[in-house]
């Protein structure tokens, strides 16, 4: 089958920083990067990773054509990217020496998709297929409600934060990916949230307490591995894409959940975000030598 994810692509502009600013502070950095990222596409390339299908549904700047050369060169097709007359979005990424990350995103032509692009790309799918989306494009609702007409899963990275784009999207989700800040938020913005999320894969990440899994009434914990982290920046979304791609290719969802923390764990010790992602072999030799498992309550 294949993922179609109508996803955000940034240009990451990263500044590793002693500590981060207090109000009217100026810190200097210590060093500085500029990366491709975005959700949306950081998704896209640990699917492709992972042994998925992936097209991509995106929106750039015309300054930014390397762009295409790049997801090009990573084994991601690149016919559905629309070229847009804004600029493309971009990520202002302060890391702390304790590798977190603090981040400011201007979306630039992640909220210039079309309606009728985005319905031509999906014509292409098949009943079964997955859509993929985040809260950093416009149009997801429209694209939920048509996809679904379609025959299309949904599955949802529902960040940032945005609590009335959740509640549009939730009665819809196969699969909903939350971190624990923002499963806060929504039980006090949604009314009947824990009986929306019921009938579904709910997945709740905890940084470096791993993350949680809840689905049909069973509750399965997906402990991280223990290693020594330099950039969080796409860690939640190495994990989904080896998710997403496992469940797709008939992964057992045990096995694809300790796989996508295995991704995640390789991806943190590296700088950056698209460029830290495994491939699927990397991430296969790292799993076999552990002995974690997922516990099933």
């Amino acid at each position: 089958m294949t993922i179609f994810n109508l996803g955000s692509i940034n240009v990451d502009y990263i500044y590793k920083l002693p500590h981060f600013p207090l109000r009217g502070e100026t810190v200097p950095s210590v060093d500085y990067d500029i990366g491709l990222g975005g959700k949306g596409i950081n998704q896209s390339i640990a699917a492709v990773n992972a042994g998925g299908t992936v097209v991509h549904i995106g929106s750039i700047g015309a300054e930014d054509d390397w762009i295409l050369k790049t997801l090009h060169n990573l084994n991601l097709e690149t016919n559905h990217i629309a070229v847009s007359e804004h600029t493309t979005g971009h990520a202002i990424i302060y890391l702390n020496k304790s590798a977190e990350n603090t981040i400011v995103l201007h979306a630039g032509a992640n909220y210039d998709f079309k309606l009728p692009n985005i319905e031509k790309s999906l014509s292409e799918s098949q009943d079964g297929d997955w859509l993929l989306l985040q809260n950093e494009t416009n149009l997801g609702y429209e694209t939920v409600n048509y996809a679904r007409s379609l025959g299309l899963k949904i599955a949802y990275s529902a960040a940032p934060f945005d609590y009335q784009k959740i509640e549009e999207v939730l009665p819809y989700c196969d699969l909903l990916v939350l971190n624990e800040v923002e499963v806060k938020q929504c039980k006090s913005n949604i009314e009947n949230f824990d009986a929306l999320t019921a009938g579904m894969i709910f997945i709740i990440t905890r940084g470096e307490a791993g993350a949680t899994c809840y689905m049909n009434g069973e509750k399965l914990t997906v402990p991280a591995f223990s290693v020594v982290a330099v950039d969080t920046t796409g860690a939640g979304d190495t994990f989904l894409g080896f998710l997403l791609a496992a469940i797709d290719n008939g992964v057992a969802l045990e096995s694809a959940l300790k796989l996508s923390a295995a991704a995640a764990a390789i991806q943190i010790t590296r700088d950056g975000a698209v460029q830290a992602i495994p491939l699927l072999k990397e991430v296969e030799a790292f799993a076999s030598l552990s002995t974690y498992k997922v516990k099933r309550f």
